[in-house]
């Protein structure tokens, strides 16, 4: 009988053991080549501040994270630099680029930030009430925004020299909007899709 005090080290010959390993090198080797075939490019890359929302521009990424909108280059996911010099006053909440018209919008928790980048002009609407900027989405073919604050929808149209509110409405009392607007085209027109909650005890009557 073998006994082992303290640390013990026993060592048998397994041949199990070696063919584990010779599968995990043949499965390490085709997964580089797989991501090799594919293009896949892994970035390591912190950045400072929470990222909120990133968008596709041309030849560039938009990431809004913290107070700053930084430039990425889409190739390799690296920082090229802010968008603005200076930080925007509050926390940026979403960010969308209209390619066809070349307009960048970025919405912080009070504003939302209208960029006409061929013309090099900047509007900006201000939501004046106590409810920040949830999320928001843009209609390019009707310069409309549809923008939510809480349990509140505002229908902004941007197509003059100051942003306007042409409607809105309120959800029932105890429904909340979150994030995730779409916006679908359909038969009759574009309908807004929204994701919302239930705070209230009971709600009776809501479609």
């Amino acid at each position: 009988m073998n006994r082992c005090f303290g640390m013990c080290h026993y060592k048998q010959k397994n041949p199990m053991n070696n063919k584990i390993s010779i599968i995990l090198i043949l499965f390490m080797t085709i997964l580089q080549l797989f991501a090799q075939s594919q293009n896949i490019t892994t970035v390591s890359e912190i950045f400072d501040g929470t990222a909120q929302d990133i968008a596709a521009g041309s030849g560039v990424l938009y990431l809004a994270q913290g107070r700053h909108l930084a430039l990425l280059d889409p190739a390799t996911g690296s920082r090229i630099s802010n968008y603005t010099a200076e930080p925007y006053q509050e926390q940026l909440v979403a960010v969308e680029y209209d390619i066809l018209n070349d307009i960048l919008f970025v919405a912080t928790e009070k504003k939302i930030h209208i960029y006409y980048q061929k013309e090099g002009t900047e509007i900006t609407w201000e939501n004046t009430g106590p409810a920040k900027i949830g999320d928001f989405k843009y209609i390019a073919s009707d310069s409309i925004i549809v923008a939510v604050l809480s349990d509140t929808v505002k229908i902004i149209d941007h197509s003059g020299s100051q942003p306007e509110v042409v409607s809105s409405f309120v959800t029932p009392p105890g429904i909340s909007f979150y994030k995730r607007i779409h916006i679908a085209d359909t038969r009759d027109g574009y309908m807004a899709y929204l994701a919302g909650f239930i705070t209230g005890q009971s709600i009776r009557g809501v479609n």
